[in-house]
């Protein structure tokens, strides 16, 4: 009772994206291409008037590695700083970054490169991205100025290195470039910490 309380954005979002999992096949082996293409988001999404699938996307997951992945950083992240800030700022912070981060790749990095008639910026307009990892890393931006004061530094400065690796060691062009995106944008929304009560 006490987590309901504490954390219910967190439990709602973990027993969704977990429920998708098993419905759809991704808990038992692999989500079917033509789901994760109707209802993932790309660019492709906003050319053909699907907007909504900016929500969808994000209970979307493709194999087992992935389900557990998104519960862990739903769990983790967005339910540590939910603890902290209670869940309509969790909420808020979560589909703010997650929003903006998706159309910011899709718009300056993804249309861009699609326009210039590039291979990658092609096959990137026309794939589809699904997770819950954009507004995972939103709120782990956010949640860097609750670190105390004499790790802030040291803690930032490895999350600022990971999201540079990152893309070296395992490349995903659009999903590295919502993830940096949305790191800086829970990073800047979350210097301000009003109280709000759970």
């Amino acid at each position: 009772m006490l987590l309901w309380r504490k954390i219910p954005f967190t439990l709602v979002m973990f027993a969704s994206i977990l429920l998708l999992g098993i419905v759809l096949g991704s808990v038992r082996g692999y989500l079917a291409p033509a789901i994760e293409q109707r209802w993932g988001f790309g660019l492709h999404n906003l050319w053909d008037g699907r907007p909504y699938t900016m929500v969808t996307s994000v209970f979307l997951t493709r194999r087992p590695f992935m389900v557990l992945g998104m519960v862990t950083v739903v769990g983790s992240i967005v339910g540590v700083y939910e603890w902290l800030v209670g869940w309509r700022r969790a909420l808020l912070l979560f589909w703010t970054t997650d929003f903006l981060s998706k159309l910011m790749a899709s718009l300056l990095v993804v249309w861009p490169l699609y326009m210039a008639g590039a291979a990658m910026g092609r096959s990137m307009a026309l794939s589809s991205d699904i997770g819950a990892s954009a507004g995972g890393t939103g709120c782990l931006g956010a949640l860097l100025h609750y670190v105390p004061a004499r790790y802030r530094r040291t803690v930032t400065l490895l999350a600022v290195l990971y999201h540079i690796l990152r893309p070296i060691v395992y490349p995903d062009p659009y999903a590295d470039a919502m993830h940096i995106f949305a790191f800086a944008l829970g990073w800047y929304l979350g210097r301000y910490r009003p109280h709000i009560s759970n």
